[in-house]
């Protein structure tokens, strides 16, 4: 017989520590836990417990137990067993943090010992150093009080800026900030009221000092104290910045590319062996960039840097989704992993401060500056009371403050048992659980009060009672060897100092073995950036040219050619899909056309029949149908077209594609609409008028629809005149009229306006004018 407190995942083993963890809490009374029962299939292998004398160590043993078990097929699988697609079944594994501080350190040895790993979430996925530092990186060119993002990338392998040039540069912050623009020293009032606000931008800025060290002139006396190798670095650093600044008028994709360019964080990915992840951060990292883009109504980078930090937030106390990744470590936090289970799972940090963490806040709960009283949350219920009401006393107060305080450490206590549980109930099979005395702090750290009963009951082995060491080992003040900044190579510099000197000692002309295959890319590179820099190369214009394009090649041809030897994808700007959506609204205005399903709607759905609107589009647009298009600019626009002269004709042709053959080019005209002139023409008596017709019209008017703002100047106005001039070349071949017979105009439809050339250029006339500036290309 089987009941609810069956567990069906964990082993028996593993359900003797969970049952040992929550015991305290039912022995509070109240609502009852039932004790875990194993089923009859659960495992029964033991706990793994690990106590180093240091978290290097510490890590180094997580590595080497995973190393071992994501190498072994799943327990309980069938020898030689294989998936789908006959690789080696392999068991799952996971490494479930308290928090991410340590997280470098267990992922480095995991590294060193060639598991593979995927760190789960934008919390992680932020720990990784390419990310850490384009992060940092944005983050100084939006914030000028950046300064600890600063320094992390000043002295990390990019510039490597020692600890007395960091401390020079924090000396002229103060320097700055007591100076105004003109470096003259503010009065001891105003630098009194400097120090006393509260506001970030007001304190010290090791933003503001690096531009000024990247632009004062040599000999400055604010630059004495910076070492020669430090002055240089510093100054190539702020020119950096400098440089990236002016770049941030560019959508938030181009820019991020730009500032991992400039960083050149994609060759030291490329070029570092360690990083096994390879391009899986960074694609991650635009997986998360283009979620903000998808939900930001106007995207910043100020708003995409404020987004990581609450998507972090969250994410660190969300469950995961991910499913388990046979043969592969996930990292992740505890609070991540709620409903989730593997065959293998570390739970490492378990010391004293850490699981159970030591709260930042203390026992006050919510009697701190800032933070919502117990009261107001929804989770209230839960939470211990602060009974300050009916106080009669200060005493009083104070006694009951002290109760409260007393709740709130057990209620923080009962927390953290409950996430010690979950953490252990992930495992199916193997559960190993870790500490160590030293990591960063200054007094050694034991087990965590939560290894205890589990030791007493004989769950897992005796825990050393005291570290070896007195004083912290992991920071060797003795060494003689400078510890920071790191040398970014590594026990690697030998080899790669080497391996530079054999490609700067090499032949440039002589080709060798090309057995990464690269060479002929990096032949056609170099002969692109050869041929951009001569400015020789021509550019085949394409067969089909736009009519609403020829301008463009007649005025700016360099443009059109570099946009031809480089096409980019073009930002759908809100103006353009506007004016689509008043053209098809015209088409359907005069009976012709059909919306796509995007701006579709049914009849009855609508209410904004009145003004002669159509339906369709308004109703669409008035209820959101539309993306990125602004309704109120919509309707405007179509009741302006209502009050024109142009609402009350019948025109004989809407939409009328012709082809042009001109220059050995194909020009593609799309004529919005065309109205008869002739007064013995009836469009509703006698049709369109068009090849075929029994009755045709003797003259004729093209109309071409203008939702932009009419010509800024006379060039402006010449320019656009062009492809009316080619519009009616194309009418007049195509219907058989004379030229002459044929006029057009262009009606600015956002400013009521007619615009009708007094002469436009015949067909020799344009044919000279594409001569001259396209040639024979």
């Amino acid at each position: 017989r089987f009941s609810l407190s069956t567990s069906w995942r964990n082993g028996t083993v593993i359900l003797d520590a969970a049952n040992a963890l929550v015991e305290p809490l039912n022995a509070r009374g109240g609502v009852a836990v039932a004790t875990l029962r194993p089923s009859p299939v659960a495992s029964s292998e033991a706990i793994d417990v690990h106590f180093a004398e240091t978290v290097h160590d510490e890590a180094r043993a997580v590595a080497a137990w995973l190393a071992e078990r994501v190498a072994e097929p799943p327990p309980g699988s069938a020898p030689g067993a294989a998936d789908a697609d006959g690789r080696p079944l392999r068991a799952s594994a996971a490494l479930l943090m308290r928090n991410r501080t340590t997280q470098p350190i267990f992922l480095a040895a995991l590294r060193e010992a060639k598991v593979p790993v995927h760190v789960l979430g934008i919390g992680g996925l932020l720990e990784q150093p390419e990310i850490a530092d384009l992060v940092c990186a944005l983050s100084v060119i939006d914030d000028p009080a950046a300064g600890t993002e600063l320094v992390r990338l000043l002295a990390g392998p990019r510039w490597r800026i020692g600890v007395a040039d960091l401390h020079a540069l924090s000396r002229i912050a103060s320097w700055l900030r007591d100076r105004d623009l003109a470096q003259r020293a503010f009065s001891d009032e105003v630098k009194e009221k400097l120090r006393a606000s509260v506001a970030r931008t007001d304190g010290v800025s090791l933003v503001d000092a690096l531009d000024f060290v990247a632009t004062a002139p040599d000999g400055h006396s604010q630059l004495q104290s910076l070492t020669a190798v430090g002055l240089e670095r510093l100054r190539d650093a702020g020119r950096t910045f400098a440089t990236l600044r002016t770049r941030t008028a560019l959508d938030l994709p181009d820019l991020v590319v730009s500032v991992e360019h400039d960083l050149m964080l994609d060759i030291e990915v490329a070029a570092n062996p360690a990083r096994a992840l390879g391009e899986a951060p960074r694609e991650a990292f635009f997986d998360a960039l283009d979620g903000y883009l998808a939900l930001a109504d106007h995207a910043t980078l100020g708003g995409f840097l404020g987004w990581l930090r609450e998507a972090e937030w969250r994410d660190n106390l969300s469950p995961r989704s991910e499913d388990p990744e046979p043969g592969t470590v996930q990292v992740l936090t505890i609070h991540g992993s709620k409903g989730l289970e593997w065959d293998h799972v570390v739970v490492p940090r378990m010391v004293a401060d850490e699981l159970p963490s030591k709260p930042r806040e203390g026992t006050v709960g919510w009697l701190r500056l800032g933070v919502l009283p117990y009261e107001l949350r929804g989770d209230a219920s839960e939470l211990p009371v602060f009974a300050w009401r009916g106080a009669e006393s200060r005493k009083e107060l104070l006694e009951r403050r002290a109760v409260f305080s007393e709740e709130v450490s057990a209620h923080l206590e009962r927390e953290e048992r409950r996430l010690a549980y979950v953490a252990v109930t992930r495992a199916r099979h193997r559960l190993l659980l870790t500490g160590s005395f030293w990591a960063s702090q200054a007094r050694p750290r034991g087990p965590s009060a939560f290894l205890g009963p589990l030791v007493e009951r004989g769950i897992i082995a005796d825990l050393p009672d005291s570290p070896v060491n007195d004083v912290n080992p992991t920071i060797d003040e003795s060494a003689g060897e400078p510890w920071w900044p790191l040398d970014p190579f590594g026990h690697r510099r030998e080899r790669v100092v080497a391996a530079a000197e054999r490609v700067r000692a090499a032949d440039p002309t002589v080709r060798g073995d090309d057995r990464r295959g690269w060479q002929r890319e990096i032949d056609l590179l170099l002969a692109e950036r050869a041929e951009r820099l001569a400015a020789t190369g021509r550019v085949s214009v394409p067969l089909r040219v736009p009519a609403s394009s020829f301008k463009d090649f007649i005025t700016a041809p360099a443009d059109v050619a570099e946009r031809l030897r480089r096409p980019m994808p073009q930002r759908p700007y809100r103006a353009t899909r506007l004016g689509t959506v008043f053209h098809r609204w015209v088409e359907q205005r005069y009976g012709i056309g059909a919306m796509p399903d995007a701006i579709d709607s049914l009849e009855s759905e609508l209410d904004l029949e009145a003004g002669g609107l159509s339906g369709a589009i308004a109703g669409s647009v008035a209820g959101g149908g539309v993306d990125g298009i602004d309704a109120d600019a919509l309707l405007a626009l179509q009741a302006t077209f209502e009050r024109s002269a142009w609402a009350t004709r019948t025109p004989i042709d809407v939409e009328r594609e012709l082809h042009v053959p001109f220059e050995g080019r194909i020009v593609i005209c799309k004529i919005d609409a065309v109205y008869s002139t002739d007064p013995d023409f009836d469009p509703v008596r006698d049709g369109s008028g068009g090849p075929g017709s029994s009755r045709r019209p003797r003259s004729v008017e093209i109309v071409d629809w203008k939702t932009g703002k009419a010509p800024r100047d006379d060039a402006d106005r010449a320019a656009k005149e062009l492809q009316l001039a080619l519009y009616r070349i194309a009418y007049a071949r195509w219907a058989g009229l004379p030229l002459d017979a044929v006029t057009a105009v262009f009606y600015f439809v956002a400013d009521d306006a007619e615009l009708r050339p007094a002469a436009l250029p015949d067909e020799n006339e344009l044919r000279a004018l594409w001569r001259a500036a396209v040639g024979g290309a």
